[in-house]
C-alpha cells in the first residue's frame, strides 16, 4: 500500500531509504526528496548508503526535500480530499 512510514519519517526531516517497489516510488523521487535502491539488490543499497555518508551535503538537501514533500500528505489536507471523493 502507501508508503506511510516514509512520509512521517520526511515529515521529521530524515533521508528516506526505501526499495523501489509500488506505494514507495509512488511518493520517493529517487535522489531528490529521498533515495530508492532495487528490490533484493543489496549491493544497490550498499552503494546508495556509501553515497549518501560521503556526501553530507546532498542528505541534508535529500531530507529539506522530503520535508517540503511530505506537506502533500498533511492530515488536514488528505482528510478534504477523501471527503470530496466520498461526497462526489
Amino acid at each position: 500500500g502507501f508508503g506511510l512510514v516514509a512520509v512521517e519519517a520526511s515529515a521529521a526531516g530524515k533521508v528516506v531509504v526505501a526499495s523501489n517497489i509500488y506505494g514507495l516510488a509512488d511518493i520517493i523521487e529517487d535522489n531528490k526528496n529521498g533515495i530508492l535502491f532495487n528490490p533484493n539488490d543489496h549491493i544497490d543499497l550498499a552503494n546508495k548508503l556509501n553515497y549518501l555518508a560521503k556526501n553530507p551535503g546532498k542528505c541534508k538537501e535529500i531530507a529539506n526535500n522530503g520535508y517540503i514533500s511530505s506537506k502533500n500528505f498533511d492530515i488536514d489536507k488528505m482528510v478534504n480530499l477523501y471527503q470530496e471523493v466520498y461526497l462526489k
